[in-house]
């Protein structure tokens, strides 16, 4: 590409062949050549892909008007690898034979037509995992589950998980957070299509026995009542550690003999708060002896 004097050299010759050009004197005015630079259109293509961590990238490309045998290097060409779209861009020299003897790319006016990169959301599956509890007065979480089609590289864990305290069930929702380990536990959610199948998590009532104390007194003529309630060595669960327990205590005896007492009414405060409806409670009454006075 560019431009020359379109210069020549004349001879002269008279009709029998001689040259005569030495008997002339030229006033020469050379024109001009000229190469402009030749367009060529070049092409890149599409590419679609799922989400997989890798980096994706489609070096091919067409061109339209390259001079035959003329060969193309592209470089520089995009890649893409999280989810979205991006365009096809790449860079090339242009090279006068297949061996890349010499470069010719300023011959030409290049035009580029990029095509689209995309990568898609990878859809996944995580299954929260079930768990059951005896209620014990704390907040109970289960962050556990199984993950289908996650990309092999990649770890996964449950964030903002539902947790329950109180006698009951709830799904165990919670939001999954998947991080790359290879790139600093670099967060790669975004990348996924998440579909959640819940478990349940559930507290069941803790089982306890209330019990009465046994009472004894000698004859004296006045009532001798239940003693007061307590929950036993030999009950399934203790108290939560906090709680306090309130009972009615039913049944007295005055005269000589024994009596059984028994519970109406049985509640259990954690401070101010009825807790009662987180047990199980299995009541148990006690004996009341009035023993014969002696008389001296």
């Amino acid at each position: 590409v560019g431009t020359a004097d379109n210069r020549v050299k004349l001879t002269i010759t008279n009709q029998n062949g001689e040259d005569v050009t030495s008997n002339y004197t030229f006033d020469n005015q050379f024109g001009t050549l000229e190469i402009t630079k030749r367009p060529v259109t070049f092409t890149s293509g599409n590419g679609r892909w799922i989400y997989d961590g890798m980096y994706h990238d489609n070096p091919q490309l067409t061109a339209n008007n390259l001079v035959p045998g003329h060969t193309y290097v592209v470089r520089n060409c995009a890649n893409i690898r999280d989810v979205g779209t991006k365009e096809n861009s790449f860079s090339l020299y242009i090279y006068n034979d297949s061996g890349h003897s010499k470069n010719v790319t300023a011959n030409y006016e290049i035009t580029t037509v990029f095509g689209t990169l995309e990568v898609t959301k990878r859809s996944i599956t995580v299954t929260t995992l079930n768990n059951a509890w005896i209620y014990d007065g704390t907040a109970h979480i289960w962050d556990v589950c199984s993950v289908q089609n996650l990309v092999p590289e990649h770890s996964i864990q449950l964030v903002n998980c539902a947790s329950i305290t109180d006698v009951g069930q709830i799904p165990n929702r919670g939001e999954a957070k998947v991080t790359n380990p290879y790139e600093n536990d670099a967060d790669v959610t975004a990348n996924y299509e998440i579909h959640y199948v819940y478990g349940t998590l559930k507290v069941n009532p803790r089982p306890i026995i209330v019990a009465v104390w046994d009472t004894e007194k000698v004859y004296d003529g006045t009532p001798l009542y239940g003693g007061e309630p307590y929950v036993p060595a030999d009950s399934p669960y203790p108290l939560v550690e906090g709680h306090t327990l309130s009972a009615t205590v039913n049944g007295s005896r005055t005269d000589v003999g024994v009596s059984n007492s028994s519970i109406s009414k049985c509640q259990i405060f954690d401070g101010t708060r009825d807790v009662t409806f987180n047990y199980s409670i299995r009541t148990t009454g006690g004996k009341i002896r009035v023993l014969q006075a002696s008389i001296l």
